[in-house]
């Protein structure tokens, strides 16, 4: 069966021609992604490596956290000095680390690859470890400026050589790098960006993938039935409620239907009282007790 290749460029299949089918190592990704689609790493995983993710996108870190369960995985930004910075994806302020830091809390004394793509970030990634401590078999850097052919490795590629790193292949996108301790035994398999003699097939045409997305068209599907049962029930609550309110309007108008209704007989039977002859013989009576009354409270 052929390779299946995850990375966008094919990154991972020169990776794998240098490293063969081990079933074991190290890697560092820096600016991660999604950990399957466009992954440098997700081959090596599957064969059972492990590895730090660096991801600061919060959505793409998520989904890290869920399928990648054995390596570590971290969301903050990495620069040549720690701190803060606006988080340009997300519009926040994110705490800032440096290479050096998340390698010495988390890193293998061997590291097999380390891969850095940060959108144009990568010299201040590259200036944040010392390459005589930390000392990863092969290096693989974005070499171009985002979403351009322009050259963009001169002002980082000087820190790799004067540490000993050797450059061995650019693929059109990033420049391979290899230390000097691996020259001999690594070298050969960095000669050329992967090509059809190194039997692979790209996800996107590969079973696994067809099946994938049907997966994630019925998991799609499902979330879309639920949030019509939602909104079915959101509507049936808002329609109970409208129609209790209904209910009470009718209620409070009947009531003061009925209140009109008796203050008008009772205004009615009043104007009735006042022209009986009993009415105008008690006038004077009416008077007089009122005056007692009015003596009294004076009192």
């Amino acid at each position: 069966m052929p390779m299946v290749s995850y990375a966008h460029n094919g990154e991972d299949v020169v990776l794998a021609r240098v490293f063969g089918d081990r079933r074991a190592g190290f890697y560092v990704d820096v600016g991660a992604g999604h950990p399957e689609v466009d992954s440098v790493t997700k081959h090596f995983y599957d064969l059972g490596w492990r590895g730090i993710n660096v991801e600061p996108v919060a959505e793409k870190l998520a989904l890290l956290g869920k399928e990648r369960p054995r390596d570590v995985n971290l969301g903050t930004a990495l620069a040549e000095q720690a701190g803060e910075a606006v988080q340009r994806y997300e519009e926040r302020t994110a705490q800032v680390s440096t290479l050096q830091a998340v390698l010495d809390a988390h890193a293998d004394a061997t590291i097999d690859f380390l891969k850095i793509d940060v959108e144009g970030h990568e010299e201040q990634v590259l200036r944040g470890v010392d390459f005589g401590v930390w000392r990863p078999r092969v290096v693989v850097v974005e070499a171009t400026q985002p979403s351009s052919t322009e050259a963009s490795h001169e002002a980082w590629e000087p820190l790799l050589v004067s540490h000993g790193y050797e450059h061995r292949l650019f693929d059109g996108l990033n420049r391979f790098y290899i230390r000097e301790e691996d020259r001999d035994a690594l070298g050969p398999a960095l000669s050329a960006p992967a090509n059809v003699l190194d039997d692979f097939m790209p996800f996107r045409f590969s079973t696994d993938h067809s099946e994938a997305r049907a997966r994630r068209a019925e998991a799609e599907l499902h979330a879309a039935q639920d949030a019509v049962e939602e909104l079915r029930d959101e509507l049936g609550r808002i329609e109970r409620a409208a129609e209790a309110a209904r209910g009470v309007a009718a209620r409070e108008g009947l009531r003061r239907v009925v209140a009109e209704k008796a203050a008008a007989e009772a205004a009615g039977e009043l104007e009735a009282l006042r022209g009986t002859a009993t009415f105008r013989y008690t006038a004077e009576l009416r008077r007089l007790y009122g005056s007692l009354r009015r003596l009294a409270g004076g009192r």
